[in-house]
């Protein structure tokens, strides 16, 4: 019964890391995305403002 317990336990420490390791994937790639998307947004608005070229 203790024994059951204890592998239990391990196991949803086991699972519970995983999903945080896809958590923290999932989080970064995100990140990057966003800031992908905002640099090229801000280029783009740079580059076409007519009063930065004169």
């Amino acid at each position: 019964d203790i024994r059951e317990k204890t592998d239990d336990m391990i196991e949803e420490k086991r699972i519970a890391n995983e999903w945080r390791f896809a958590a923290i994937v999932v989080d970064r790639i995100g990140l990057i995305l966003f800031t992908i998307v905002i640099a090229i947004t801000s280029l783009t608005i740079a580059i076409r403002a007519p009063y930065l070229v004169a």
